[in-house]
């Protein structure tokens, strides 16, 4: 059933919704296993598709990325919208920042960014709206750049695909009307980023599970949320899952050349969905490539 699709759950209900989910094994845990903030990996990627000698790409996320270690994008728009150092960045700040994030990159227009700030800063004028948005552009001129030449290709060629080849049309961008135009370039080009991202972690999902099943583990991948793979974990493998799940992305990233940023996997360990305790290689290498992996 699509409950969960159409559900008008509130907010404030999903934590006791996640407890509900937890391990058929006595002493299981239930392990989460969530690509990093990878839609904007992706941006960055596509971005120095579009114009190589691009510098501007390096100049944002691209070192921090490139580490291939854990990198909150978010806090650090956060540190450009509101001036002040990371260490600075309060909770809130930071939920700013990730709505800015995704606002310009996902192309929405001023009036609906301006309407998703207001949970966070609830009396804000639309100029303040403005001034972060150009604010981020002035730092990330790169994904201008790379929205207005995608955007150009969408009105060319009708089409957009995922760095894997699924293709999705639209009739729209020959319609004649402004609005369905612009609807269906900003719907191709997140397409290409958004299922680009569900098509890798399909792939994901379905080499751990084969991945078990070589090994003849107990353990079983029971599904998947947004960006996210759910592994109902045996208490005899649950020190062992998190290195199997590192060596999935160290094969992923073998596999797929285009792959110039590391995609890095974050896990989570708990008794449920709900409470999750981060885990972190004592080794201090992540669930992404290999590091003697070069590009």
């Amino acid at each position: 059933h699509n409950w969960t699709r159409n559900s008008t759950l509130d907010k404030a209900d999903l934590p006791r919704v996640k407890s509900i989910f937890q391990s058929r094994w006595e002493g299981g845990k239930i392990i989460q296993a969530d690509l990093s903030q990878a839609e904007l990996r992706v941006v960055f990627m596509d971005a120095l598709l579009v114009d190589p000698e691009d510098t501007r790409v390096k100049d944002a996320y691209w070192e921090a990325f490139r580490t291939g270690k854990k990198f909150d994008a978010h806090t650090f728009v956060a540190t450009i919208l509101f001036q002040k150092p990371s260490e600075e960045i309060e909770k809130w700040m930071r939920a700013v920042g990730k709505t800015n994030n995704f606002a310009m990159v996902f192309q929405k227009s001023l009036p609906m960014f301006h309407e998703e700030l207001k949970p966070h800063i609830p009396n804000i004028p639309e100029d303040q709206a403005k001034e972060y948005m150009n604010l981020y552009f002035k730092r990330m001129g790169a994904v201008k750049t790379w929205q207005k030449r995608r955007n150009r290709e969408v009105v060319r060629y009708g089409q957009m695909a995922t760095f894997f080849g699924r293709v999705r049309r639209s009739n729209l961008v020959n319609s004649g009307d402004k609005s369905k135009v612009n609807a269906a370039k900003r719907a191709l080009v997140n397409s290409r980023i958004q299922g680009t991202v569900a098509d890798l972690n399909n792939l994901i999902l379905g080499m751990i599970q084969e991945e078990l099943i070589e090994n003849e583990m107990e353990s079983l991948v029971v599904g998947a949320v947004h960006d996210s793979t759910i592994i109902d974990t045996h208490p005899d493998e649950v020190e062992q899952i998190p290195y199997l799940v590192r060596h999935v992305m160290q094969k992923i990233h073998e596999e797929l050349d285009w792959i110039t940023i590391p995609m890095i996997m974050d896990i989570g360990i708990g008794d449920n969905l709900e409470d999750q305790v981060d885990f972190d290689f004592p080794d201090g290498i992540a669930a992404g490539p290999h590091p003697d992996l070069e590009r």
